[in-house]
């Protein structure tokens, strides 16, 4: 038994091996750091050899592995308790007191400004009910009492609790559907059989010009989304937002504030981490994980890009998948309006429009400047990046809290 366990070790470690580049390109897309995908990537493999036995088919070791370090960085992300930091993929880019780096906790700031959101929300629901049966629902849902002690509290039997809870619970949901239903639609708190289908109003104003509120469609189910101006993306094909088949991006989301929140936070992961990969040619397709090739400019001869979009700069990747070709990319403007600073600004100024793209010298460098101004008032915030790398070197206007200069 012993002869044949060294030749079988030999083996795993030889496929392992083989499999470790990808695995670092995946962690690199996944997390958005560099810095940490190799790290990742020998985690990934450290799990693989101890749970081995489990693998029964090896030609499936590229997606077998590739699930194991979607859950290891996973797991990377909630024990760094916030988004990754955006590091230079190669050091000898800028010198270490150059290197931009984004403010940590930046996304728990854009969770907690959303879960205030909702908060608001549901306090203005409580409110409309009456105080007794206000007072059962907290007490119940918020303070975790039990039904006796609530009963011990307010002095009355646990059946007479657990009518009010029940009653509550009924005249909350009405209210939900009713007086504060287009509210209840952005959270997606309405059920999902009371979802409304098609297009709708996603009382969210569009970023590019800030005269019109965006139009949005979620098919949860499909993993379908978009979001569309009515005066600047009339046509399909010019979404401000975009996403088919993307199943497990919207699992257990119904509401349109939500998905393109959901849809936000992808985006600036995925494509920071394409970037961060740009010196390698390749990057890990968001699909099937294989490394496909990087084009910082979107081509003239994809049919399935609009023709106003197509050899505009940005970042995109394509990929002849084995369940149909996958193309993703986004401009240069997208690229900016991911950056949480900016997603701040936004919400800030949530009537603001995009300034005119421009080009700058950065002594002997080509830079671009991209951002946006507020319509109520003088704000404005602009991103300044290398033209050839869209690597961000300065951030004007943020907050203090957020500001991150070169």
């Amino acid at each position: 038994m012993r002869d044949r366990v060294e030749p079988f070790s030999e083996a795993i470690n030889q496929a392992l091996a083989l499999e470790r580049p990808r695995l670092v390109r995946l962690c690199a897309s996944l997390t958005g750091d560099a810095a940490v995908a190799e790290d990742l990537a020998q985690e990934t493999l450290l799990e693989a050899w101890r749970i081995w036995s489990r693998l029964n088919d090896p030609a499936a070791l590229s997606p077998w592995l590739a699930a194991i370090a979607r859950n290891v960085c996973l797991r990377w992300r909630r024990s760094a308790a916030c988004a990754p930091l955006i590091h230079p993929a190669n050091p000898a880019d800028l010198d270490q007191a150059d290197r931009p780096n984004l403010p940590a906790g930046v996304d728990d700031t854009l969770c907690d400004l959303e879960r205030h959101e909702l908060a608001t929300l549901l306090d203005r629901a409580l409110a409309l009910l009456p105080s007794d049966t206000r007072v059962a629902l907290v007490q119940h849902y918020i303070e975790e009492m039990p039904q006796a002690a609530i009963a011990t509290r307010l002095g009355m039997s646990e059946g007479a609790v657990a009518a009010r809870i029940y009653r509550g619970k009924r005249a909350f949901r009405r209210l939900l559907v009713g007086e504060l239903r287009a509210d209840a639609d952005v959270f997606g708190l309405l059920p999902p059989d009371e979802m409304p289908a098609g297009w709708r109003e996603a009382r969210i104003w569009c970023p590019e010009c800030g005269q019109h509120r965006l139009l949005g469609r979620l098919d949860q189910a499909a993993g379908d989304f978009m979001l569309r101006c009515p005066r600047c993306s009339p046509e399909p094909g010019l979404e401000i937002s975009y996403a088919i088949e993307h199943l497990a991006l919207f699992n257990g989301i119904y509401g349109l504030k939500a998905a393109h929140t959901r849809m936000l936070n992808w985006s600036y992961r995925y494509y920071r981490g394409v970037l961060a990969q740009r010196h390698t040619g390749a990057a890990a397709c968001a699909v099937c994980e294989r490394p496909v090739p990087v084009q910082l400019h979107i081509p003239h001869d994809d049919p399935l890009v609009h023709p106003a979009l197509r050899g505009q700069r940005g970042v995109y990747v394509l990929c002849d998948c084995q369940s149909g070709a996958h193309h993703f990319f986004t401009c240069t403007r997208g690229l900016t309006l991911h950056l949480p600073q900016v997603r701040q600004f936004w919400r800030a100024h949530p009537r603001m429009c995009a300034l005119p793209e421009r080009e700058i010298d950065l002594g002997g460098c080509a830079g671009i400047v991209t951002g946006f101004e507020s319509l109520g008032g003088p704000a404005r915030i602009e991103v300044v990046a290398l033209r050839d790398s869209y690597e961000v070197l300065s951030i004007h206007g943020a907050s203090d809290d957020v500001r991150h200069r070169k």
